[in-house]
């Protein structure tokens, strides 16, 4: 009987169905790869959080990975990080805890509808700063790699026009993210063109104002994990 092989997913919102699906629910890509992989003798695990840093990713796998020693990793993560920000995290706090209600609910919607001048006006706000991202980001391959021989990064996915209008400085800071990731040679980063080929963010896209995917996004997704594992499988003799 053939042992049965691990591949675990670590990552945020996007590597979970999308919140802002109408109709058909979207199935995302973990439970695409666990149905294509399955008859191959693997078995795929999810670890992945809505919001999650690239700091709580790395907790994540430093809590399953000496537990499930999988054969190969794919790691999504990055948009939390980068994305420009209105207000500095100890607003974000005071703001939640504001009353009366209606009052910050006024502060909210006018953060929305104001958000690209409060963005140019403010500079640069982030969760996570790029050279912490960098440091976060070594340790995390640190963690994995003692685990597994193989892993492959997925890109923070381009924005659609509609979230470029509202955050300007979003595009640049997803190169400079992406670049940050790129640049260590122990796993394999994806690009977008890999993944998607030419098709428009647009039309992948769950909602012009939304990182999340619909249902093509994540077969795309599917179908680039999957190349890149039996690819990797194949390379190293382990197929």
């Amino acid at each position: 009987m053939a042992i049965e092989r691990i591949l675990l997913v670590l990552g945020n919102s996007v590597s979970l169905p999308p919140p802002e699906a109408v109709g058909a629910p979207v199935i995302p890509y973990p439970a695409l790869l666990r149905e294509r992989l399955k008859p191959a003798g693997w078995r795929v695990e999810e670890r992945s959080s809505s919001g999650a840093t690239v700091a709580e990713i790395e907790r994540t796998a430093r809590n399953t990975l000496p537990r499930l020693q999988p054969a190969a990793v794919v790691i999504q993560l990055g948009i939390v990080d980068c994305a420009p920000r209105p207000l500095r995290p100890w607003e974000r706090r005071l703001l939640e805890r504001l009353q009366p209600r209606r009052l910050r609910d006024r502060i909210v919607a006018f953060l929305h509808e104001h958000r690209a001048p409060v963005i140019r006006r403010r500079g640069l706000i982030q969760k996570t700063d790029i050279t912490a991202f960098r440091e976060h980001f070594r340790r995390l391959l640190d963690d994995c790699l003692p685990a597994t021989s193989a892993v492959a990064i997925l890109p923070i996915f381009p924005a659609t026009g509609a979230i470029l209008a509202r955050n300007p400085r979003l595009a640049a800071e997803i190169d400079k993210y992406n670049d940050a990731m790129s640049m260590d040679p122990r796993a394999v980063t994806l690009d977008s063109v890999e993944v998607f080929g030419a098709v428009s963010i647009e039309d992948l896209s769950i909602t012009p104002e939304s990182v999340h995917l619909n249902q093509r996004g994540h077969d795309f997704i599917a179908r680039a994990a999957e190349r890149w594992l039996f690819a990797t499988m194949s390379r190293t003799g382990t197929e």
